[in-house]
C-alpha cells in the first residue's frame, strides 16, 4: 500500500490521507535480509525516487517510508526474521 498525504502549506499539517493499493508482484527475499533492503527493492520495482532525493516540506518530520509487519513497525536495520 501507498499512503499519500494532501499537505496544507498554510496550516503545515496533513489535510487528507489517501491509501492506494499497489499492483501485486513477486519478490525473492530471505529471512536475514534487512528491512531497508526490502524497501529499496520495492522502490526500485515501482521506479520511485530514492528517499535521499525527495524534497521535504517545512514542518514535515515523519518518515518517508514505513514497513509494518503484523501491526508492528520494522526498523530499517532489523532483519525480516526480527520482525516476526
Amino acid at each position: 500500500r501507498v499512503q499519500k498525504e494532501k499537505w496544507s502549506l498554510y496550516w503545515r499539517t496533513s489535510m487528507n490521507t489517501k491509501t492506494e493499493l499497489l499492483d501485486p508482484f513477486v519478490m525473492d527475499v530471505t529471512p536475514t535480509m534487512k528491512c531497508a533492503d526490502v524497501k529499496a527493492k520495492i522502490a526500485e520495482r515501482f521506479t520511485w525516487e530514492p528517499v535521499s532525493q525527495l524534497l521535504r516540506l517545512e514542518g514535515f518530520e515523519e518518515n518517508w517510508e514505513l514497513m509494518v509487519f503484523e501491526g508492528r513497525e520494522c526498523a530499517d536495520d532489523s532483519t525480516l526474521e526480527d520482525c516476526e
